[in-house]
């Protein structure tokens, strides 16, 4: 449906409009006006929750690209509707609490920019059927997190973690396109929906292992995995509404979102299994220990954030070995798991979401968000408190909240999947379900101090920057709202479980449609079995850890906790930057004689060394027409210019002899029966020629340079080489003609274009495309001086008021 389609596109429309309001609105906050974009979108796709539930999916194309076979599709199922549904509900609820949270004297209407820009680019992702389409709004998403990240820029910190988001995901990103393109190559279409309907063929190709690796590579940046999770602690720089969308709900869950989509394209694979499920299994235990130590409480939740991603991916993986059977009732079992990991993301977006909001609350009523500092805080806020303790104990897997549900699914799943044949051994699965039940005690730890650090304690004023205050009633809401989510999921489950989980796992498992037992029923009591043991175990140990954390806490101090990937980040970025800056000053010498030096060299050294090396070079001039003696005589005089111009000692006659060889090529046009490049040819070089000679004029003499005979020399060879090879290239490419020559079609311009003179036809038809981009480059040109000249005469006036 064309609707679905234009719902990419209104955010970014949006985006274009918020300038011109913003200049016009003095009364009523921006942000009012936004809001309007992410509720309205959030209601479309609503619309579409009981059709979806039923089994449809809607699809509508726009022709674009035919002979690459990309075209502009939208594709709705169930998948795509749980992130739809994500990105505008909880994106509705960022836009409330930054009307209340960041204040007027902002830049809002370019904050609010490039929070649509990026509502727009992930609409996008989850909404692409087209892998090409897909990759151009995942890259986007990187951009706008970037410009979102770097919102105070003023801030070294805030640069630098916007630097450090964009150039690991962008990487990644490339990657992801590699792998695209080598699905494309072996199936022959850009589209998800044919690929998984047809990758049973392909899967014994040399690059489908590869094509997996690099799909992986993109999306573990993305949603910040072990290694690549370093980007996200960073990030935290940005507004805490940034922080609570982006990090939380939106673009992290972008690599879990594409890990969800190609899993019936590549979950049939045990490498998938492998590499999905123990990366995310490591990464959960990474994040939870690192989250521990942290002393400020959006590094903290960071940290949670790359651990619960770990949660999610794994479960993914682990979903995936349903593919790897095949269907069969006994391989439906495995495919809870990826149920799970759907529930779980759902729930992770409302606790996390009001988290954040909450370190914000604390962050702009106090003044810091650093845990040593903070205590007490539960008289003072309520509300605040209150949400915050849903949250926490909902990230922390107890009931009476949705975290407990998914958590207890996510035991279930290891457990199911511990005697697995593909980990060879009982042993691998053991270590795998042990290694997630430490992850979960730490989880459980770290959601203890949000709480009873921040919260609870006794309260030391001098130690905040501000006086204590409950926040606005209206910064409260967009929490609230999520907190209220958190404890109806927990009682209502199976709504979500009947309309949103159901129709996204018919989408991961179209071969498994209709089975029984796909979408199991969710409920909170299912007796004393080993998840509950578990929970049970975390619980206990969980409060042990905390309660002796002074004692054990020091262990952070020693390797391997002090090794760290960002210091070798920071080392390598810093040994790249040294390393340019060395080799940039080996060859820039600040001579154009010295460059024009390297480009000659290396082009003799590529091409004539291609020349030789294969010997493809023959001349045939038995088709050549005949010379006349004028055309000797013209070229004649043209040689004869060049050289003379190596002699002269005067700027005006080499002027003039520079002049000579362009009217001689416009005689040869003239000759050659072109009257109109002759005319521009004509035209160019006598505005040129006057030019040179209005400028040169009022340069210095011209001394003749004095040059050691070796230099003279070593100019001359490569001087003669050039010259040789080109010749030889071009009498070589004259005497063969290896394709058939396209002139037939530009004789044929008239019908084909309008056209009559074919030089006009060439430029704004056959090539409009190159034409239309030197257009552009030069208006960006004309911007850039008309930038700088309005920029100097600011300054001029700003000097002119200083003194």
């Amino acid at each position: 449906m064309l609707t679905i389609t234009l719902s990419i596109f209104i955010p970014f429309l949006a985006a274009i409009f918020i300038p011109l309001i913003y200049k016009r609105i003095h009364s009523r906050h921006i942000g009012w006006f936004v809001i309007i974009v992410p509720i309205a979108l959030f209601i479309f796709l609503a619309s579409y929750i009981p059709s979806i539930a039923n089994g449809s999916t809607y699809m509508h194309t726009i022709r674009w690209i035919e002979t690459a076979g990309i075209h502009f599709t939208t594709y709705l199922d169930g998948l795509s509707l749980i992130f739809g549904l994500l990105i505008t509900g909880v994106g509705s609820l960022v836009i409330l609490y930054s009307i209340y949270y960041l204040s007027e004297r902002e830049s809002l209407g370019r904050f609010y920019v490039y929070l649509l820009l990026f509502m727009g680019a992930m609409l996008g992702v989850v909404l692409s059927d087209n892998l090409m389409v897909l990759y151009v709004f995942w890259e986007l998403t990187s951009i706008s997190s970037f410009l979102l990240i770097a919102f105070w820029y003023h801030r070294k910190k805030s640069r630098y973690g916007a630097q450090k988001s964009m150039l690991i995901t962008v990487s990644g990103g490339i990657a992801m396109l590699a792998g695209f393109i080598m699905l494309q190559s072996m199936t022959g279409s850009f589209s998800v929906r044919d690929i998984v309907a047809t990758i049973g063929q392909y899967t014994d190709e040399p690059l489908f292992l590869v094509a997996l690796l690099l799909v992986l590579l993109g999306t573990f940046t993305k949603s910040a995995q072990f290694p690549f999770h370093i980007w996200l602690p960073d990030a935290m720089e940005a507004p805490t509404p940034v922080s609570a969308y982006l990090h939380s709900a939106t673009m992290v869950k972008a690599g879990i979102y594409l890990v969800a989509r190609f899993t019936p394209i590549f979950g049939g694979e045990a490498m998938w299994l492998y590499i999905v499920s123990g990366v995310g299994v490591f990464t959960l235990l990474i994040g939870s220990l690192n989250a521990v130590k942290q002393t400020d409480l959006k590094a903290l939740l960071a940290y949670s954030t790359i651990s619960q991603l770990g949660l999610v991916m794994s479960l993914f993986g682990l979903g995936s070995v349903a593919l790897h059977h095949g269907y069969s009732p006994d391989s439906v079992i495995y495919t809870q798991a990826t149920f799970a990991a759907l529930f779980h993301l759902i729930n992770h977006s409302t606790f996390k979401g009001a988290l954040f909001m909450v370190v914000g609350i604390v962050d702009h009523e106090l003044g810091t968000r650093d845990i040593r500092r903070l205590g007490g805080l539960m008289a003072f806020m309520p509300v605040t408190f209150t949400i915050a303790l849903i949250g926490s104990f909902s990230m922390a897997g107890l009931p009476p909240f949705n975290g407990f549900l998914s958590k207890e699914m996510f035991f279930e799943a290891l457990v199911n999947a511990r005697n697995l044949e593909v980990f060879s051994t009982g042993t691998m699965g053991t270590l795998v379900l042990v290694v997630a039940w430490i992850a979960s005690v730490f989880t459980f730890v770290y959601s203890m101090i949000i709480v009873f650090q921040t919260f609870f304690g006794e309260f030391h004023p001098e130690r905040v920057e501000k006086p204590i205050n409950e926040a606005s009633k209206g910064m409260l809401v967009a929490p609230s709202v999520l907190a209220i989510l958190v404890v109806g999921i927990f009682f209502f489950p199976n709504v979500i479980g009947n309309y949103l989980l159901r129709p996204a796992m018919a989408a991961i498992y179209p071969t498994f449609a209709g089975a029984e037992g796909l979408t199991p029923h969710i409920k909170a009591w299912h007796g004393f079995n080993t998840a509950l043991w578990m929970t049970i175990g975390v619980v206990v140990l969980g409060t042990i850890l905390y309660r002796f954390m002074r004692y054990w806490k020091g262990v952070y101090s020693f390797a391997p906790f002090k090794w760290n990937l960002d210091t070798a980040f920071n080392a390598s970025l810093s040994w790249l930057e040294n390393g340019s800056r060395y080799l940039t000053r080996l060859y820039m010498k600040g001579y154009l004689k010295d460059y024009l030096v390297y480009i000659f060299v290396f082009f003799v050294l590529t091409v004539g060394g291609s020349i030789l090396y294969t010997g493809s070079y023959s001349f045939d001039f038995s088709d050549d027409s005949p010379i006349a003696i004028n055309e000797f005589l013209i070229v004649l005089s043209m040689a004869g210019a060049a050289l003379s111009m190596l002699f002269v000692k005067s700027r005006m006659t080499a002027i003039i002899l520079n002049g000579v060889l362009g009217y001689s090529i416009a005689l040869l046009f003239v000759i050659f029966r072109a009257p109109d490049l002759a005319l521009t040819q004509t035209v160019v070089e006598t505005v040129t020629t006057a030019l040179f000679l209005l400028c040169f004029y009022f340069l210095p003499e011209w001394k003749k340079e004095r040059s050691a005979r070796k230099t003279k020399i070593s100019n001359g060879i490569i001087a003669i080489l050039a010259g040789t090879i080109v010749t030889v290239l071009g009498l070589a490419v004259q005497g063969n003609k290896l394709f058939e020559s396209i002139s037939v079609y530009f004789e044929d311009a008239y019908r084909l274009a309008g056209g009559k003179n074919i030089v006009n036809t060439i430029l704004g038809d056959f090539r409009a495309f190159d034409t239309m981009l030197e257009v552009v480059v030069l208006f960006i040109a004309g911007i850039g001086v008309f930038t700088l000249i309005k920029l100097k005469s600011k300054k001029e006036e700003q000097d002119i008021e200083d003194q």
